[in-house]
This record gives structure tokens, sequence and C-alpha cells, in this order.
């Protein structure tokens, strides 16, 4: 999907064969007029279908056939879309007559309707990466609901309002945000259990995750940090499928840092760049055994991470700054490998399966 900065214009692009098409206005065309706002476009992972949210409708778009679009909800009737299996379901809320909520799962291609949950207490669902259920949040707790049989099995109950979520990728566990008032607390809990767990360790933080369902998230001090600052802000790591969490790192005062690069892979690497007077370079975020470490021993001007998240793609400068010569640095982060010395160059990109 490509937009502008207005987001008053929307293409699919089909990257196999290069051939653009302008979703705009397909919904344009069914709103029978113009000057419509884009609010979210999202390509199910099974590639055939869009969701196109405008502030005027929310339509699902097929991929192969632009034309055929169906609506789905009229103005902001409805809300929190999310695909499901693999993008043959949508799970949304919808605001009833009465004024209550209703949990709502989509056939996206029989575009048949099933109501999962309705009541007045109800505020979001959020589907399980195994496509069979989804973590129902209310004003009183937390229940996994089954797609099938609707049936709800409370997580526990909670203390607050549930602003944030991250799911982990064996559909077993979950971390949640409780606010209340001028606090925020970060909890773990085991799905097939009911445990919950607070994670103080967390606190102040703000996750920085991969996309889908990694298992590790790195959480970090909330922006950019500033070389004017004192120091000793804390970079932590969660891992979801367990609950525990490992200190990364602390910042140090006169160096700025950067937000850190988590995606592409499981999460359990990430890369830390770091700015001190004119000297550049990245630290190497190892989340599973709570390790900080450079690249190596030089300056790193950028780097970006392979697709399994294992490599390192590393823009190195070599010699004074004004010289300008720049080095890509092939680096295997976890140890498996040599390290590899490429030409003159910069900005890499990684090949998908590489």
């Amino acid at each position: 999907m490509l937009t502008n900065s207005l987001q008053n214009v929307a293409y699919l692009v089909d990257l196999a064969d290069g051939v653009a098409t302008d979703l705009m206005a397909v919904a344009e065309h069914r709103a029978g007029h113009g000057d419509l706002k884009l609010i979210q476009a999202t390509v199910a992972s099974d590639d055939r279908t869009v969701l196109f949210q405008t502030d005027d409708a929310t339509i699902l778009i097929p991929t192969d056939r632009p034309n055929g679009d169906r609506l789905v909800a009229s103005g902001d009737t409805a809300s929190g879309f999310n695909y499901a299996a693999n993008g043959s379901q949508l799970l949304f809320n919808r605001t009833t007559s009465d004024k209550q909520v209703e949990i709502v799962l989509l056939d996206t291609e029989k575009l048949t309707e099933r109501q999962l949950a309705v009541g007045d207490d109800l505020v979001s669902a959020t589907p399980l990466p195994n496509g069979t259920a989804a973590i129902l949040v209310s004003t009183k707790g937390l229940a996994v609901i089954d797609f099938e049989y609707r049936a709800q099995a409370p997580i526990g109950e909670i203390d607050g309002d549930v602003s944030s979520m991250l799911i982990g990728p064996n559909s077993g566990a979950i971390a949640f945000l409780v606010t209340k008032n001028d606090e925020a607390t970060w909890y773990w809990a085991n799905l097939y259990s009911g445990e919950i767990t607070a994670t103080p360790d967390l606190a102040g933080l703000t996750p920085v995750a991969a996309p889908a369902f990694p298992r590790w998230i790195v959480f970090a001090p909330p922006g950019v940090i500033s070389s004017s600052g004192s120091g000793g802000q804390v970079y932590s790591s969660l891992d979801l499928s367990t609950g525990n969490t490992n200190q990364l790192f602390t910042t140090v005062a006169g160096t700025s840092y950067l937000p850190p690069v988590v995606s592409p892979g499981a999460g359990r690497y990430a890369l830390l760049p770091w700015i001190t007077g004119g000297v550049q370079n990245i630290v190497s975020l190892d989340n599973r055994a709570g390790i900080a470490q450079p690249v190596f021993e030089s300056q790193a001007v950028s780097g970006v991470l392979s697709p399994d998240g294992c490599w390192a793609a590393v823009t190195r400068q070599i010699g004074e700054r004004t010289a300008n010569r720049l080095q890509i640095v092939l680096i295997p982060l976890d140890g498996s490998a040599e390290v590899v010395k490429s030409a003159a160059g910069f900005a890499p990109v990684w090949l998908v399966g590489s």
C-alpha cells in the first residue's frame, strides 16, 4: 500500500507485475463523492483482500477484482478491525442501535457475519495467532473467546483500563498494559493456566515490537534520547512465552540514542543506534540472553536486520568522517558464522529468503 502525508490517495501495488490500483477511487465511487481521508488500509496475509477504511465507510476490496468491493460498515459505527485465520476472517467491534458493543466475525469470502459477543461492558477483541480464538477486553477483565463455540474463558479481573496488548507467537501468552489514574502497569498472562504476573521492570517503558507475533519485545524509554540527558535510562526486554524480563542496556550521559531496530525476525535481536559527538555506532541487543554489545569496534552509520533477524547488514565508516568512505559489513548476531565484508556501499536491502 502507498499513500501520501495527507492520506487522500491510496494505491495497491502488485510487486509481481508492477501494476498499481487506485483504491481511493474505489472508495470514492462507493461514497459518491471525493475528499475522503484514509484511516486504515491493511492487506490480508493471504493477499486476497484489502481492508480499506476511510472517514466515510469501511469496505473490503478483493485484490483480483477491486471493483467488487463490499461494504463492511458505514461511518464510525465499527472499529478495531483485525484479520484472523490468515485473512479468511475479519474481527471487529460495532455499536448496536441500543448503544451496546458487539464483537463480529466476518467471513471474508462468503461475506457472512457471526456475532461472538455483545454487551455494554465490551471494549475490543484481538485475534490470537492460531486463528480460532481472540482476547476479549471488557471493563470487567479479560477473557479468551472461542470463535466456533463462542465460549469465554476468563483470564482474570483487572482494576483499570487495558490500553495496550502484546500477543505471543504460540497463542499461549499475552502482555497487557493497565492504566488507572496516573499509574500504568504491564502484566504478563499465561492463557492456559490463567496466571497473571506484574512486570515492574517494564514500568515507564514503551514496547517496540516487530510486526505479527514476535516472541521477544524490546521495551525502551519513549522517544529519541538526547545527548543533553543525564543518562541512566534503561532498555529492557520481555519474553512473551515465559514472562521473563531482562535489563539490556543503560544509557550514558552525553550520548543520543535512536529508536531500536527490531524488525524483521522473532525479536531475539535488536539494533540500538547511538551518537556521541561525531562518532556513530550500533549496539546489538540479545533479548533472550540479556546482553548488549557493539556490533564491532568501529563506526557504524546504520544497520538493518536480515529476514530471520539473526544477521545485521551494517554500513560502516572507514577512516575519517570527512573522507566519506563507506562499506557494508554482514555480521552474524548469534556468532554462528564469520563476518562478511563487502566492497564500498551504503543503505543495504536484504532480499526475502536470504
